[in-house]
């Protein structure tokens, strides 16, 4: 009876020992995949970061594009104007 208990005890306490060593080499691939994860996640946010300020340059452009075509149209606008004025000149 004595011999089973002890058995039986020794079965537990490997079992224990090879749960043991599975969890940590379960915790060192999961600590390994963190820091790969940790990396690329810095990486992703300076590629953010990037894209951020060149969609602002961007907007900044298209602005100033959106003015030029204003200025554009304005000047088109009184040159057509002063175009009409001298025709009715040239008419009287």
């Amino acid at each position: 009876m004595e011999a089973q208990k002890l058995e039986l005890l020794e079965s537990r306490v490997l079992k224990a020992i090879n749960e043991i060593s599975r969890l940590k080499e379960d915790n060192t691939r999961l600590k390994a995949e963190i820091e790969e994860l940790q990396k690329r996640a810095t990486d992703k946010e300076g590629q953010i970061s990037t894209l951020s300020k060149e969609a602002q340059k961007l907007e900044e452009q298209s602005v100033k594009s959106q003015q030029l075509l204003q200025e554009r149209e304005e000047i088109r606008l009184k040159i057509e104007s002063l175009l009409d004025k001298l025709e009715k000149i040239d008419i009287i």
